[in-house]
């Protein structure tokens, strides 16, 4: 019997995500619902606003930032 990996799925963040201020990598990724590999591609390819570098190693999302991009998301799929 060829042994498999078990995946252990990810908690998700019981707090909300915030309005304003920073939010972490992980909990902002839980907000949109997509995994951490989505966002650092979607990153990478400029579809997010970028995080920026609290300390070396750390970065973050501004809140109201990524809330603004999903508000844009919705008003362009209201449009069309």
């Amino acid at each position: 019997m060829e042994y498999q990996r078990k995946r252990n799925p990810r908690t998700k963040s019981n707090t909300p995500y915030p309005t304003s201020g920073n939010a972490r990598k992980r909990h902002t990724a839980d907000f949109l619902g997509i995994s951490d590999a989505t966002l650092n591609r979607w990153v990478k390819v400029g579809k997010l606003p970028l995080p920026f570098e609290l300390e070396e190693g750390f970065s973050v999302f501004d809140a109201a930032e990524i809330r603004a991009w999903v508000e844009s998301k919705k008003a362009q799929r209201e449009v069309a």
